[in-house]
């Protein structure tokens, strides 16, 4: 809306002139926008509704599975309240924006506006309303996020993610000038006229680099964000698992109970397996969730058979490696980080569970990286569980294969001997970790389409961005042409300017990613789900954002500065 009012700029003061008034011009600017948010809010809506339906199985399949639990169908279906809602907020935000763009362009006096007179003035004034904008922000930010750590409050902690992200846009847009005077202090060195031409463009046109920037930050931004919670889901759920199966086979029932967690087995499938030849140990883990304070946290039985090969598979957050032999010894148990959190029972504490058959003190021998539960989750040995529940199953059974013996073999003369009576799972640990791979891929896969989206939309903004500035300042680029400057010069000015924004936009962007994962993963997805993440921060992903944030800008300069640089010399003197 700034880029194409500033385009209209000749013709709204030549309205003044004429008497039209300031709430006139007002009136017909919003007016405007509202006829032309009328379409895009119709296409927008149907565009959600495609990419829901594109993208409704594999991430409800993918989110299950990470959740353990079955998502029906009527989830997926579509939310015609929230798109009716959605589709109402279009209409007063293009109303607001476009009155936030005109308010200032038609306070001036219509003689300003055709002269550009007070630019600078302009410009400097919007750079102080940025800053202060920015300070109330960060205060309002810092006070919520204080909020939510008190109170464990995920409104809270999505008031303080809408304010930074406001504050991304602001604190863009107080940079611009700082970025501008930097950019013509090192251009200046190298004596190009086209590249000083392009560092005061940015500064005069401080509304419009401002609008461009932010789209790039807030773009850029939000993909790298979503890049890294993934990622470091992704890391945390595959540490676990990795560490948690230290066999060579994984076996499980064939038929799925919910999510990923499939039915139980009968634990006396172990017995049999030790028998099978080539296998030298075997392992079972029952799931079973267990009240607790009201809340359902998961209790996983491991058998005590191996206790020396379990030592080093622990990812342990308080306590140490020996802890595991203990607990597996029947001496105690360990508790999840977020049953920790959640709880605020820890290392040398006792907690009290109930069971279906029965009631039990178990002292905490240490805390450890667990992603079975948002809840949280104790880990006991089997002889335990015996305590709360009579249970005979297990949801997996994992086994070593000998020296010497192939992993293939072996695990036919398994479904060989038990064909009759079971319908096995068997997976290599290896499979096992790639099939758990594909399933937490298909929560985010839909969101490489989304980036695309962002990257289009802040194409759109860029190419507007340059379009309007040579309109802006045509009389400029007239004289240029009129003194002898060629259209390579042009060109370059178009391509130093995008440069400029691309840069900025992409470092910023990148920064704003970092700030925005430090707030979602360690603090919002904390209270929200309940599960704390340690950071895995994807640093290819932001390189690669920060180079299209800076190639892509220039890719659409070129071909901008194609067009604009055949203006005629002498005819837009003319119309001055």
């Amino acid at each position: 809306m700034s880029a194409a009012i500033i385009a209209e700029a000749s013709e709204l003061a030549r309205l003044r002139l004429q008497g039209a008034s300031r709430r006139d011009l007002l009136g017909l600017l919003v007016a405007q926008a509202v006829m032309q948010a009328l379409p895009g809010i119709a296409l927008g809506s149907a565009l959600g509704i495609v990419l829901a339906a594109a993208a409704r199985v594999p991430f409800l399949q993918g989110l299950g599975s990470v959740a353990q639990t079955r998502l029906g169908a009527e989830l997926s279906d579509v939310s015609w309240p929230s798109v009716l809602l959605i589709a109402g907020l279009g209409v007063p935000t293009a109303m607001a924006a476009s009155w936030l763009a005109a308010h200032r362009r038609v306070s001036r006096s219509p003689l300003q506006c055709v002269t550009g007179a007070n630019s600078p003035e302009l410009a400097r004034s919007g750079a102080r309303l940025a800053r202060r904008a920015s300070a109330v922000l960060l205060a309002a930010a810092i006070a919520l996020i204080l909020l939510e750590t008190a109170y464990g409050s995920s409104l809270c902690g999505m008031l303080a993610i809408a304010a930074v992200s406001t504050l991304l846009v602001t604190g863009s847009a107080s940079l611009v000038l700082p970025a501008a005077k930097l950019v013509r202090s090192m251009l200046a060195r190298l004596g190009s006229v086209s590249a000083s031409i392009a560092a005061d463009e940015l500064a005069s046109a401080w509304g419009r680099t401002a609008v461009t920037i932010a789209v790039f930050v807030l773009g850029i931004g939000t993909a790298t964000c979503t890049a890294t919670i993934f990622r470091s889901a992704e890391a945390l759920v595959l540490s676990v698992l990795r560490n948690h199966f230290r066999g060579d086979l994984v076996i499980t029932s064939a038929f799925r109970e919910q999510g990923w967690l499939q039915l139980p087995l009968d634990a006396d499938l172990a017995a049999e397996l030790r028998q099978v030849d080539g296998v030298a140990s075997v392992e079972t883990e029952r799931l079973l969730p267990l009240d607790f304070r009201g809340d359902a946290v998961t209790v996983r039985a491991l058998d005590g058979q191996t206790e020396g090969s379990r030592k080093g598979q622990w990812l342990f957050v308080d306590g140490d490696p020996d802890a595991a032999d203990a607990m597996l010894a029947g001496k105690g148990v360990l508790v999840s980080r977020n049953f920790t959190e959640h709880f605020r029972i820890g290392r040398g504490q006792d907690l009290d569970l109930q069971g279906p058959d029965g009631a039990q003190t178990f002292h905490v021998l240490g805390v450890v990286e667990d992603f079975v539960s948002p809840v949280g989750s104790v880990t006991m040995a089997r002889r335990q569980l015996a305590k709360l529940a009579r249970d005979a199953l297990a949801n997996y059974i994992s086994l070593e294969v000998r020296a010497g013996h192939d992993v293939s073999q072996v695990a036919h003369d398994i479904r060989r001997r038990m064909a009759d009576r079971y319908r096995l799972r068997m997976l290599t640990v290896r499979d096992f970790l790639a099939s758990a791979q594909a399933l937490i891929s298909q929560v985010f896969h839909f969101t490489r389409t989304l980036t695309a989206i962002v990257l289009l939309i802040a194409t759109a903004a860029l190419l507007q961005s340059v379009i309007s500035g040579a309109l802006e300042h045509r009389r400029i680029l007239s004289i240029m042409r009129a003194i002898g400057a060629s259209r390579r010069h042009l060109r370059l000015t178009f391509v130093v300017e995008g440069a400029t924004l691309g840069v900025m936009g992409g470092v910023l962007g990148a920064s704003a990613g970092v700030l925005l994962s430090l707030l979602w993963i360690p603090l919002h997805l904390r209270y929200l789900l309940g599960w704390s993440i340690p950071i895995d921060w994807p640093w290819a992903t932001y390189a690669t954002g920060v180079g299209l944030g800076a190639a892509w800008p220039v890719l659409a300069s070129l071909a901008a500065a194609q067009r604009l640089a055949r203006m005629p010399r002498v005819a837009d003197l003319v119309s001055e």
